[in-house]
């Protein structure tokens, strides 16, 4: 072992976090919210507190996620971390005051974030709160965006009236007091907060482009609106009307809900509240009548011993006995309250095809839980549905209605949609060979005929076959690579996957290549005493007696002879506090004997591209060339993460000290500048060097050679 005093002399440095390329899941996060005024996205969003976001992998490949909105980081936020591939969201919260909504075409790509912000479906909007106004009935006009309205909210900020009374008029170009009325009259319960109701589609049938209006009429006495007084910046497609049918100049605090997305709800609660409990078993399901030509999404209230449940769901043909369409879906709970939780799950257009008018069954399981669960029924008469009804461990229970939301995808048939797996290839090779085959899956999740081409963008990689057609069967496409007379290092292509008929045309597969090159170090580099050394490759074995296995085989000890510096922490001594060698890290390294013809030479990924090497806190750091071929000092820049310097203007700026050094054994301390007038000029592939950063936040940024 060497004593610590080997060390005594070398100045205090920070360990330099080694360079390493890693692929992980990728994120979807984002934000729920709606427009504050429909239209008008500058005038900011209601963010969705509280509701719940589905997601669920194309053809059930991945279990499905929950998250409650704002739960962490506040108002609509929500994340999902996910393996790479195609996806479904759906956002719901059927005792709140809105409609929920689908969101199709999300992708997650390894290691990467992707930003999706589901916005609700509006025909009309004017969300605020600070201004209000007196009277009965009041009315609202609109421009209709949708083919039918599911929700109306409003908010008031005082009444003399019990309830009220909420129906929907159709403009015939007169008074809006003489306009028909479409679809039915409902009412609520006054009182603050969100006051709304509830319709399934068709309930109130509208025309896109067509002008309505809500009306609101207080049962027994008026009520003061919320209002949003017009200054040039409000809703522009209509304004609100008293109750002689006189135009004002302000908008009222009412939403309109609608199926302006190409989706459709006719199975949903209309009314407040989660119903009634049915009873325990482990099955339960519901039949219903489409209407749409395939199924976008549903969700099911229930409770259980918690609320977190494991359900999946199938769908069948008629009833319980009928044929599986489309993939089985496991997606998991979200909390609402105790043991009682909310369970969605989606699909991608043409995942579950349905025809209009036939009966169908979705079911819902808990294969994992032993108690089983007990769902929510409808408990209003006003829900009652006529085309189904529920079944639980597959017994027909006809005085029961699941309390449960089922959207379909309405109007003309899914067009074929690309899907692939996996979303990235990870080829890795020695240098001097062709790395192996390598396999991905083509097939289409919509509807219809897939008939794609695939090409790439690389001379050293190429597919087999490179076009085909899908009904929804997996196609085998192989990889074929030549990558024998290519030189060590990273490299990067992308297959592209192309349909212009498809609904997400084109997709691709990025393919990350990594040929294992290797260096060598000159005959004799290392001295007996100490050597201030590095490595410019990534080491496949990155054990430190691996990579120094050449000075081992001499009779050399690694252990306790080899170490690095962290700031704060003082001398790191490999094995007790590390237990590899990374390409970029600068060490101390006691040999006790050498061999002047000795080569030292490792395996691994030669860099191609400019290395980052963190400089910070500021002070003495010990890092290493990261490659194998010399780089002038000149050539490098420092950043600070808003600004990149060369050496030179870095040096002049007062970020970094101008003198670099390093150590020749035999001789002691060398300088390196960029000026030219130290001892070198260009940072060398095996040496370790001392930066000493005067700011912060730097790194020092490596060109590659040439």
């Amino acid at each position: 072992m060497v004593s610590r005093n080997h060390a005594s002399f070398i100045t205090a440095l920070l360990l330099l976090t080694p360079l390493a390329v890693s692929y992980a899941d990728g994120t979807v996060s984002g934000r729920c919210r709606f427009e504050k005024i429909k239209g008008r996205p500058s005038a900011g969003y209601i963010e969705l507190y509280e509701w719940n976001i589905f997601l669920a992998s194309d053809g059930g490949l991945v279990e499905g996620q929950s998250y409650r909105c704002g739960h962490e980081y506040g108002d609509g936020t929500y994340h999902f971390t996910a393996p790479a591939g195609g996806y479904t969201m759906y956002v719901s919260q059927p005792i709140f005051f809105a409609r929920p909504k689908l969101v199709t075409g999300v992708q997650i790509s390894d290691g990467q974030t992707t930003t999706v912000n589901p916005e609700l479906n509006l025909d009309y909007s004017c969300y605020y709160m600070d201004q209000w106004e007196w009277g009965s009935p009041w009315y609202q006009t609109f421009v209709a965006t949708g083919t039918s309205i599911n929700r109306i909210q409003w908010r008031i900020a005082g009444w003399n009236c019990s309830s009220i009374a909420v129906s929907v008029r159709e403009s015939n170009g007169g008074n809006v007091t003489t306009w028909p009325q479409v679809g039915p009259t409902k009412t609520a319960n006054t009182g603050y907060g969100d006051m709304w109701t509830g319709y399934r589609s068709g309930d109130i049938p509208t025309t896109p482009g067509q002008t309505y209006a809500v009306k609101l009429t207080g049962q027994g006495g008026d009520f003061a609106i919320d209002k949003r007084n017009e200054d040039g910046n409000g809703y522009t497609q209509g304004q609100a009307f008293d109750s002689g049918g006189n135009p004002r100049t302000m908008d009222l605090n009412i939403t309109v809900f609608s199926d302006n997305d190409g989706t459709l709800l006719a199975y949903a609660k209309t009314t407040h509240g989660l119903g009634s409990l049915t009873g325990w078993a482990g099955t339960w399901g519901q039949t219903f009548r489409a209407t749409g030509n395939g199924l976008a999404a549903a969700d099911l209230w229930y409770a259980s011993t918690t609320w977190d449940i494991g359900v999946r769901f199938r769908i069948f043909t008629n009833d319980p006995s009928g044929t599986q369409i489309g993939p089985t879906k496991t997606s998991r709970g979200a909390a609402q309250t105790g043991g009682v939780g909310l369970v969605g799950v989606s699909y991608a257009p043409g995942e579950v095809p349905l025809t209009p008018g036939n009966t169908y069954y979705i079911e819902m399981s808990v294969p994992d839980d032993p108690w089983g669960f007990t769902p929510y029924q409808f408990d209003e008469g006003v829900d009652d549905y006529p085309y189904g009804m529920g079944y639980m461990s597959s017994g027909p229970q006809s005085n029961v209605d699941l309390n449960m939301t089922i959207m379909e995808y309405a109007g003309p048939a899914p067009q074929p949609r690309i899907s692939r797996s996996p979303a990235t290839l990870t080829p890795t090779t020695p240098q001097g060979e062709d790395a192996p085959n390598q396999t991905f899956a083509v097939f289409n999740s919509g509807d219809g005929t897939l008939d794609y081409t695939i090409t790439d963008d690389r001379t050293w990689m190429s597919v087999q076959p490179s076009s085909g057609t899908s009904d929804g069967e997996i196609d085998t496409i192989t990889v074929i690579y030549d990558t024998a007379s290519m030189s060590g290092g990273q490299y990067s292509g992308t297959i592209t996957i192309s349909d212009p008929n498809a609904t997400n045309d084109p997709q691709t597969i990025a393919v990350d290549l990594t040929i294992e090159g290797g260096a060598a170090t000159p005959a004799g580099f290392y001295k007996v005493g100490w050597n201030l050394t590095s490595v410019p490759v990534e080491p496949s074995d990155p054990d430190p007696t691996a990579v120094f296995q050449d000075l081992v085989s001499l009779g050399n000890v690694i252990d306790y002879n080899l170490y690095r510096y962290e700031t704060g922490a003082g001398y790191r001594v490999y094995p007790d506090h590390f237990l590899s060698i990374s390409r970029g890290q600068g060490y101390w390294l006691w040999l006790s004997t050498v061999n002047p013809t000795t080569v030292v030479s490792i395996d691994g990924a030669v860099a191609t591209t400019d290395q980052y090497l963190p400089l910070f806190p500021p002070g003495w750091h010990l890092v290493g060339h990261p490659f194998p071929q010399p780089v002038p000092l000149s050539n490098c820049q420092l950043t600070d993460g808003v600004t990149t310097h060369t050496f030179a203007d870095a040096v002049a700026a007062g970020w970094i000290a101008a003198t670099v050094y390093y150590w020749e054994p035999g001789v002691g301390y060398q300088t390196l500048t960029s000026a030219g007038y130290g001892h070198d000029t260009s940072l060398r592939p095996w040496r370790g060097y001392w930066f000493n950063a005067l700011a912060s936040d730097l790194e020092l940024i490596v060109p590659p050679p040439g």
